[in-house]
């Protein structure tokens, strides 16, 4: 769907520039009928508190804010920048409303888009939004050591061709707040421990075999006639995400030994991938529905407990293994190998951000919202938006590292009173790992149940790495990145078609046959050039993520870790495994 938006964008840029042009909007002059703030040290905000309201639009959406101008946080961002924020989203997440303010000219103030998308680098490049380092400089200098100091990780990511910022990330990681800490994965295999468990005490199988994990599997199979062996992910026109997990299981490389990108579907390494995908299928562990299904069949399917292994992405489906713990039924992660016995290599929670906001110049008072942008990112605003007001709803512990809820707050908790304060809504520039960094340790505040869940991939977090490299940086600037950006489309809705006849294949011989085939088409249909950018732009990510080796398991430090089967216990947080 993304990649659909970011082509229907790509046509309005390419045949209705005139329609948006620079002559509609504001040239740098503009700037200079506001005063600029002094960079004294003192926060921006404070040099100016009249009353404004502006536009943000969000391009999702989900991320409504429903008690915007009622609940705390709306009222102290008025009360500390005099700005009031009028959010706006669209019906839908086709991206035709995005489409139709960008084609018309007719831009909100502030205008979030998601961060790697075309849209994002077509507003920066052809002048629509203002550089943040030009507002930051003249209108919001305490800005200025979160980005080019503390994050500078984050400023030298996004950044243009042109050296400046156009942007500020939400859910966001930054190597400021994060440091050494192990983060868990984004995807997981988990089984269902009881059903686990059994298999193990009856059969000797942990699973953690290729060979040993089949055996678990039929085990089940033939002990639960109900039972779903294996659950995968639904299969959509890009592809599908328990491959993705998979080939991160197998250790599966996005790089060459040499440094340069590679590209994984080609690996022969990952034919071991749709080899055992096959297996599963062919011994039916991987039911035929499967290859049909969508989000919603996978979420009853584990809902109802019927699922003895889920390859499905986990977070995904959190109501559904909340329903299953509140009920009983707990799952825990399995550290699965590939024939070579490689650990897994997976892909750990961090990102380079989902929205990207850029102020646009066709907004009337830049100088006013850059101070709210300074606001929101700074220590005091990410507080608020997740935390309220010190003294009020939380206090710091005694080394100032974690946040502690007041009583107040818990006693509101706990009377499910906490929809006027707002918190968790405004997440436009939420900091994603500040927020873990001092997110309150303990159980008050937290159900039970947002504990095991919050719980279920840790102790896979030996094995997950930062995998920032692998996003790809390609330049936008180039002339054939339309080209690039059409092709990579229709190769991977040829994967994507062409995915569940492998899996989905009599045996094993023709799963890779339609495997090489695929392979083959692709190749005829432009991969060479979309990999030949792809590895350009893996070299600028390398670059931007400031290291000269992306994969892993080929850094000098890299050692292999070695855990239990279902990983290490140890980094569960606020609960501990029998």
């Amino acid at each position: 769907m993304k990649k659909t938006m970011c082509l229907l964008i790509a046509v309005l840029f390419l045949f209705g520039t005139a329609a948006c042009g620079g002559s509609k909007l504001h040239d740098d002059s503009y700037l200079d009928r506001f005063e600029n703030t002094p960079d004294d040290g003192k926060p921006s905000w404070e040099y100016d508190n009249t009353e404004y309201e502006f536009s943000w639009f969000l391009n999702a959406s989900w991320m409504v804010w429903p008690t915007n101008g009622a609940d705390m946080v709306s009222r102290v961002i008025y009360e500390k920048t005099g700005c009031k924020i009028k959010i706006l989203t669209p019906g839908d997440d086709s991206g035709n409303e995005l489409s139709t303010m960008i084609g018309s000219g007719d831009l909100a103030d502030v205008i979030s888009v998601q961060a790697g998308s075309l849209a994002a680098s077509q507003l920066a490049d052809q002048g629509d939004v203002w550089a943040i380092d030009t507002l930051m400089d003249r209108f919001a200098p305490s800005m200025k050591p979160r980005y080019l100091e503390e994050q500078r990780d984050v400023y030298d990511w996004f950044k243009r061709g042109d050296g400046k910022l156009y942007g500020i990330p939400n859910l966001c990681y930054s190597d400021y707040y994060l440091g050494d800490s192990k983060l868990a994965p984004n995807g997981g295999i988990l089984v269902r421990e009881d059903w686990y468990e059994e298999v193990v005490r009856e059969t000797g199988e942990d699973m953690t075999t290729k060979e040993s994990f089949l055996k678990g599997c039929e085990y089940i199979a033939g002990k639960y006639p109900k039972a779903i062996p294996v659950q995968l992910d639904p299969f959509t026109a890009d592809g599908n995400l328990s491959v993705t997990w998979l080939m991160q299981y197998f250790a599966v490389p996005y790089e060459k030994t040499d440094g340069g990108y590679n590209y994984q579907y080609a690996d022969p390494r990952f034919r071991e991938v749709i080899s055992f995908l096959n297996r599963l299928y062919t011994e039916k562990y991987v039911a035929d529905a499967n290859l049909t299904a969508n989000s919603d069949a996978v979420q009853r399917n584990i809902a109802q407990g019927n699922v003895f292994v889920s390859m499905a992405t986990p977070q995904n489906y959190n109501n559904a293994f909340i329903n299953l713990y509140n009920n009983g039924v707990t799952y825990v992660p399995l550290v699965l190998h590939n024939d070579a016995g490689d650990a897994p290599v997976l892909q750990d929670l961090r990102g380079k951000g989902y929205l990207l906001s850029m102020i646009t110049r066709k907004a009337e008072r830049p100088d006013k919202i850059i101070k709210v942008f300074d606001y929101l990112t700074s220590e005091e605003g990410q507080l608020l938006i997740n935390f309220g007001v010190e003294g009020d709803t939380f206090v710091w512990d005694e080394n100032h590292e974690k946040v502690v809820w007041t009583q107040k707050y818990l006693d509101d908790y706990a009377a499910n009173d906490t929809t006027k304060y707002g918190f968790g809504l405004c997440n436009m520039l939420l900091n994603q790992s500040f927020y873990d960094k001092v997110y309150p340790a303990g159980t008050a505040g937290k159900k039970d149940e947002n504990i095991y869940i919050s719980n279920l991939k840790r102790p896979l977090s030996p094995y997950s790495y930062d995998y920032t490299p692998s996003f790809l940086l390609p330049d936008t600037s180039r002339s054939d990145y339309f080209t690039y950006v059409e092709k990579s489309e229709n190769l991977n809705k040829m994967w994507g078609r062409f995915l569940p006849l492998m899996i989905g294949a009599a045996n094993e011989t023709k799963a890779l046959e339609r495997l090489d085939s695929t392979l083959a088409s692709m190749r005829e249909n432009g991969l060479e050039f979309v990999v030949s950018f792809m590895s350009e732009g893996y070299d600028r990510a390398k670059t931007a993520a400031g290291v000269t080796v992306g994969w892993p398991a080929y850094r000098e430090d890299y050692v292999k870790p070695v855990t239990g089967a279902n990983g290490d216990f140890s980094y569960w947080q606020d609960a501990v495994h029998d």
